[in-house]
C-alpha cells in the first residue's frame, strides 16, 4: 500500500517560499516559528497569528489573498 503524501493547505505561500528560495527553517526565524511550527501551520495543523500573516505579507510583498486563498 502506498503511503499518501500530505498536502500544503496554503500552496501559495510555499510557491513564494520556493521563488525566493527560502528554507522552512529561514522563513521561521523572520517570523518568529521553529520550522516545525512553521510545517504544522502550513499543513493547517496550527491557526496563524495576525503577527504572523502580516510578516508574512510584508516579506512577500503580497496581500492576505495572494498568500492564503484556495484555504
Amino acid at each position: 500500500m502506498e503511503k499518501e503524501k500530505k498536502q500544503y493547505k496554503y500552496p501559495n505561500i510555499v510557491a513564494e517560499m520556493a521563488k525566493k528560495r527560502d528554507t522552512q527553517a529561514s522563513l521561521g526565524e523572520i517570523i518568529g516559528l521553529t520550522p516545525q511550527q512553521l510545517r504544522m501551520k502550513l499543513y493547517g495543523k496550527y491557526d496563524w497569528t495576525i503577527s504572523e500573516i502580516d510578516k508574512l505579507c510584508s516579506y512577500y510583498g503580497k496581500d492576505y489573498y495572494e498568500l492564503f486563498k484556495g484555504e
